[in-house]
């Protein structure tokens, strides 16, 4: 079992600064990311909010600060962190399938996740006609037919996005649909996507006006929206009723030795700088809490 004084959970803009500021405090610093460095920022191909830039792709500045953290000492593992264990108050322990670690501190900061469908097979497709990024997948559907489930901003801008590439977009939603005007976009309003057949995917099974539906697609772009990825401590820490953590100012929880920064705890606003800020906040905490237990173990 591999010991750190901060673990870090998620590499996005929050995760990443956490490692900074922990490496720059001189504390031995792993981040667990599953992918790549970045997070949902990857997805920005231009970023103008955040101090310092005028216009940045959310890639290369993901990749810059990922760098600075490992310049600084800050260890990157890339793996699916399974599950916590916080049952022991001087060590947590993180749980993946290349092995176990454990450290004084532990800093949550996996972000939002996509709404899913919760469907049978959903994630045995994704890759296999499921997605859940138009502008990162939808190149792979040129001439073909595609669907988007939403029926939200996000889901009407992926359909006009999608209608340049595809043949035929249909546009799922659960309620009326706004008009998008484009020959090739046709909205399916009041529908409910109960079944998806594959892999890879074939059809989309529609439950409207009480009758069962199948559209032949080969691809569907979910866009429902986003919500917080905390179900690793869902049971273990106060989350609010949607799924947030429950922070105080110092990104502390209700757990000893555990904090939470970004878009996973409950804020005010969820942008890049306060990403960064609740990474320094939390970095800071975790580093003076292994600082107190390492005096204690002097005296």
């Amino acid at each position: 079992m591999q010991r750190y004084d901060v673990i870090i959970i998620g590499a996005g803009i929050a995760g990443m600064t956490a490692a900074v500021y922990a490496a720059r405090a001189g504390k031995r610093a792993a981040v667990f990311e599953r992918s790549i460095p970045g997070g949902q920022i990857l997805r920005a191909a231009h970023v103008e909010n955040y101090p310092g830039f005028n216009g940045i792709s959310g890639a290369e500045l993901s990749q810059r600060v990922a760098e600075q953290a490992e310049a600084l000492g800050a260890e990157f593992i890339y793996a699916r962190v399974e599950k916590v264990d916080l049952t022991d108050a001087a060590q947590k322990t993180v749980r993946t399938a290349v092995g176990d670690y454990r450290a004084p501190a532990l800093i949550i900061a996996t972000g939002r996740g996509e709404r899913r469908l919760n469907l049978k097979n959903e994630d045995e497709l994704v890759g296999g006609g499921v997605s859940y990024c138009a502008e990162c997948d939808g190149a792979f559907f040129k001439g073909r037919t595609v669907a988007v489930a939403g029926a939200g901003l996000t889901a009407v801008n992926d359909a006009r996005y999608l209608s340049a590439i595809a043949k035929k977009v249909y546009l799922i939603g659960g309620r009326r649909l706004p008009e998008i005007g484009l020959s090739n976009v046709e909205p399916v309003e009041n529908a409910k996507i109960t079944a998806l057949n594959g892999p890879p995917l074939k059809s989309i099974v529609l439950e409207r006006g009480g009758k069962t539906e199948i559209l032949e697609a080969d691809g569907l772009f979910v866009a429902l929206g986003s919500a917080p990825d905390s179900s690793l401590v869902r049971g273990v820490l106060d989350l609010d009723g949607a799924g947030y953590i429950k922070t105080d100012s110092a990104m502390r929880t209700n757990v000893s030795g555990v904090f939470a920064a970004g878009d996973v705890r409950v804020a005010p606003l969820r942008q890049l700088v306060t990403a960064a800020s609740d990474g320094a906040i939390a970095a800071t905490g975790a580093a003076s809490l292994v600082n107190k237990n390492n005096k204690g173990d002097r005296l």
